[in-house]
């Protein structure tokens, strides 16, 4: 679950935030930011998942601070966007002004999609390993890797 959450998470990321494409240190600091989210997002997930049992309520709560967080961060980065245009006459075009209302309401439609396109493959896996026999599952956690004696 961790894996695939972290997998996704850094394949959406690399697309959309590549650091070797940032000449800035702002971007470079989105990276560092959203790649921290996904990093402890796939631990918040992965440790719900490595419990015996998780309830319907666990889950939604896990999911929907997760996407809490992400639509806050993309608040914070729309209003440094408005603070920056009201500063700098030459970024005025991407956000007129420094708004809450404004900022929260483009967050909700880019932390969304975004979200959703990092939890929709990790929801498949987990239908899939939940489908998987109990035997198979017990012969993967008791899998190590390296050397085994005799």
């Amino acid at each position: 679950m961790l894996v695939s959450l972290v997998v996704v998470g850094a394949m959406w990321l690399l697309l959309l935030a590549a650091p070797w494409g940032i000449d800035d240190f702002e971007g470079l600091a989105f990276f560092v930011i959203v790649a921290t989210y996904v990093v402890a997002g796939g631990l918040a997930m992965g440790a719900l998942y490595a419990r015996d049992e998780v309830t319907m309520r666990q889950e939604i709560l896990t999911l929907l601070t997760l996407w809490l967080v992400a639509v806050a961060l993309w608040t914070g980065i729309f209003l440094n966007l408005g603070v920056k245009a009201e500063h700098d006459p030459d970024t005025a075009y991407l956000v007129n002004g420094v708004s809450w209302t404004d900022s929260i309401y483009f967050a909700l439609w880019i932390a969304t999609p975004c979200f959703i396109v990092w939890q929709v493959p990790a929801l498949v896996s987990r239908i899939v390993w939940r489908r998987v026999p109990s035997r198979l599952k017990r012969v993967a956690r008791n899998a190590s890797p390296g050397v085994r004696g005799t």
